[in-house]
């Protein structure tokens, strides 16, 4: 997944260990083959939301840390938004056994120092039950190793690293990394797609690495690997490597690039060669820009979890949340953010349910509830998920959208495609 590779390479190392510190606000009132439904019985609607008594009593604290500001500007700009809606939405119809949720969000600023400050703050001096909806990238390995030491679980959130499939104190609420970065070989497959290609960034030494193991990968699938390249975001011009791709017979090519701007001027540059192979945008990369140019119809991606534009069961109460939190996804940069905030949020409600807590739920009590998480899909909302085994739980299975006409589709429903294990 190109997010995780840039949350590697990309990072600041600034010496910086302030925090700054937000909170949420504690109110008191058919398919192609290898598609497989992730669909329940009932939709992804929030213990709150069935709940009519008002919350009461102390608050269950939560703990985010987030990386919402770089030394190159603003990221994740939604992310904070988002899980301050669902803290909202659930304390507007009851809270979580009649507490309202408190969520603190820590700015890590995209270094790791500030990134380990932050985990130990909220641990040590806010006392949270649980960390949620963490988005820090590759930097969460500076504290992992604490969550274990003091039994914190950490529920959801932006999934780019392998620790969210091994260690046994973080629970992805959705697609993980690994599988994040083969799926879109499949999906390809899936779509009759023959000649794959990727293209990430030059910048950073792990997207060479990105390359080497999607083309280890591509003949387990079943699919070829044509070509592989590196690509400059700052180049002129990117006609040689759209050449190389045409003349390699590449028919879908992924854009494993950091921005927009960058994947929008490699297409531009393949449209001057008459070269209009199908394209993937890989994990949250996906962006509403996508939709300003009709180069990118017919562009595939993989979310991790619900699409927010789905009309579907599953998206209502995060819908009518967001509504309310007056969070317009048509025009963020990274809607996929919000659902994934959703997602930690409702993975957090099913685990003080399947805990059996009845007051206010401890660290222990939602460890405990996580362990029975089993095929697990929140209503439809996520890929199926199993915990059951805490240091093995890898999610392979993912959602797939496509542009078509300048909009989002859901090519085949609310079904899920899933991949081979990697390795």
């Amino acid at each position: 997944m190109v997010a995780a590779v840039m949350a590697v390479g990309c990072s600041s190392s600034s010496k910086s260990s302030s925090s700054p510190t937000t909170s949420a606000q504690v109110a008191t009132t058919s398919a192609p083959a290898g598609a497989s439904s992730a669909a329940s019985s009932a939709p992804a609607t929030t213990a709150a939301a069935a709940a009519t008594a008002a919350a009461t009593g102390d608050p269950i604290v939560l703990g985010s840390v987030e990386t919402l500001t770089s030394p190159l500007g603003a990221v994740n700009p939604i992310t904070d938004k988002a899980i301050n809606a669902w803290a909202a939405w659930v304390n507007s119809h009851g809270g979580v056994n009649g507490h309202p949720v408190k969520v603190i969000i820590k700015d890590d600023g995209g270094d790791q120092a500030r990134s380990v400050a932050a985990a130990h703050e909220l641990v040590e001096q806010d006392h949270v039950t649980a960390f949620i909806n963490v988005g820090s990238g590759a930097l969460i390995s500076g504290w992992s190793d604490y969550m274990v030491q003091h039994n914190i679980p950490v529920i959801g959130g932006a999934v780019f690293s392998p620790l969210w499939s091994t260690s046994p104190m973080f629970f992805p609420a959705g697609g993980t990394f690994i599988e994040g970065a083969t799926v879109t070989l499949e999906i390809a497959k899936n779509f009759s797609f023959k000649h794959y290609g990727a293209l990430f960034c030059a910048e950073a030494a792990q997207c060479k690495l990105a390359i080497a193991f999607l083309k280890s990968q591509a003949a387990k699938v079943g699919i070829d690997f044509a070509y592989g390249g590196t690509v400059s975001s700052t180049a002129a011009d990117y006609t040689a490597t759209c050449l190389a791709a045409k003349e390699a017979g590449v028919d879908i090519l992924e854009l494993g690039v950091a921005t927009y701007d960058t994947g929008l001027n490699i297409a531009k540059s393949c449209d001057r060669q008459g070269y209009h192979p199908a394209w993937i945008i890989p994990g949250e990369a996906i962006s509403n820009k996508y939709l300003g140019s009709p180069l990118f119809n017919n562009a595939y991606g993989s979310p991790a979890d619900l699409p927010w534009f789905a009309d579907a069961p599953a998206n209502a109460d995060f819908k009518a949340a967001m509504t309310a939190a007056n969070i317009d996804l048509t025009k963020a940069d990274e809607p996929l953010t919000a659902t994934d905030a959703w997602a930690a949020g409702l993975l957090f409600e099913k685990a003080v349910a399947l805990s059996g807590a009845t007051g206010l739920p401890s660290s222990a009590d939602l460890l405990a509830g996580l362990a029975k998480v089993n095929n697990e899909t929140l209503g439809g909302f996520v890929p199926p998920l199993t915990f059951t085994n805490p240091t093995n739980k890898p999610v392979p299975c993912f959602f797939v959208l496509q542009i078509k006409s300048q909009a989002f589709s859901l090519p085949q429903g609310t079904q899920v495609t899933c991949n081979p294990p990697a390795g």
